[in-house]
């Protein structure tokens, strides 16, 4: 989440100190996904089945929190607007559409990398729309 809201930073702001600033944050923020990514590496493999489906089902619904989080769907509501006109600008804004880019080109190639992308998480990430990002670079 942090290298995507970074990301997008970096690429819509005009202001150099400010992209060399996030620029660093980026690759601090880079070391502490690949830590853990390493860290995990092979901790799947021996798990039951059970406490693999716990993984998965995390993985699914934390992927989707995020997703729809983004649609703002409950500060629409608060503010008394169309919800559903709001949701579908979120939906086709053009930053929106890069931010949610951002943010799962990385956990759906570091989920593969994990040995996570179980049947289970790719039909998740497949109704989500974002399975597309899992042949990218893991690397942020």
């Amino acid at each position: 989440l942090a290298l995507a809201a970074f990301g997008f930073i970096s690429q819509t702001s005009k202001e150099p100190l400010i992209r060399e600033i996030v620029r660093m944050i980026m690759l601090d923020e880079a070391r502490h996904v690949a830590f853990g990514v390493l860290s995990l590496k092979g901790v799947y493999d021996d798990m039951s089945a059970s406490e693999l489906r716990d993984r998965e089902d995390f993985l699914i619904e934390a992927s989707r929190l995020m997703h729809d989080r983004f649609m703002m769907q409950e500060v629409w509501e608060h503010m008394g607007m169309p919800v559903k006109e709001c949701v579908e600008i979120s939906k086709t804004s053009e930053s929106m559409r890069l931010f949610r880019s951002l943010l799962f080109s990385k956990i759906v190639p570091n989920t593969k990398r994990l040995g996570l992308l179980t049947p289970r998480v790719r039909q998740g990430f497949e109704e989500l729309g974002v399975l597309q990002y899992e042949s990218w670079d893991a690397s942020a």
